[in-house]
């Protein structure tokens, strides 16, 4: 018989405080570190496991070892009139991300529509947080993102596919975006670590 999982409650600005901080002491700059925090309650505070506080202690031992350089600004490295390419430059994917849904509106409000593409950048997490950016600036948004190999296709038993994920986020006449957030996979990569730490099988 499994226990139940302890439940805590906190008070989220609280929690993205303690997260900044910890983000910060493992070698973050405040901006990135507050935007990477913004991200990861987000997903808690909507219920998406493996994208929060539980995922914590991974990004600060990237922070620790350099594989994410917390300091890094995104950079545009091209631009035309409805298109860019902004390098991540290895530092938080969630800025570089938000660096892009940013240019992305502000190209589509001048071009009608608009395309941006992130490279060398790290994981991005919750992409239905940036497809409701997109929304809530008038614009309908698709974002979409790769990862590493987590899924074997039909018949096969090795892992070759990323989950894929992709989101779409669209205007509506109420106060809120209706968005839609999903993998390509039969089941979201964060769904079985959720249920791994819960002892499900």
């Amino acid at each position: 018989m499994v226990d139940e999982p302890l439940t805590i409650k906190l008070d989220h600005r609280r929690l993205k405080q303690f997260m900044v901080d910890l983000m910060v002491g493992a070698g973050a700059s405040l901006p990135n570190a507050e935007c990477a925090a913004d991200i990861h309650v987000e997903a808690d505070l909507r219920g998406v496991g493996g994208q929060g506080l539980d995922y914590l202690p991974y990004t600060l031992a990237s922070l620790e070892r350099n594989l994410i350089d917390g300091h890094a600004e995104p950079e545009i490295v091209h631009r035309s009139p409805a298109a860019a390419v902004i390098d991540g430059r290895r530092g938080p994917g969630q800025v570089a991300a938000v660096a892009a849904v940013g240019l992305a509106a502000e190209l589509a409000a001048a071009a009608g529509s608009a395309t941006v593409a992130v490279r060398n950048s790290t994981d991005i997490f919750m992409i239905g947080y940036y497809a409701e950016l997109l929304a809530r600036s008038g614009n309908v948004g698709i974002v979409m993102t790769s990862g590493p190999p987590l899924v074997h296709p039909h018949g096969g038993t090795e892992r070759l596919l990323s989950t894929n994920p992709i989101a779409f986020g669209f205007p509506t006449s109420g106060p809120d975006p209706y968005v839609f957030d999903m993998a390509t996979s039969a089941v979201a990569s964060w769904r079985v670590r959720q249920a791994a730490y819960e002892g499900v099988e």
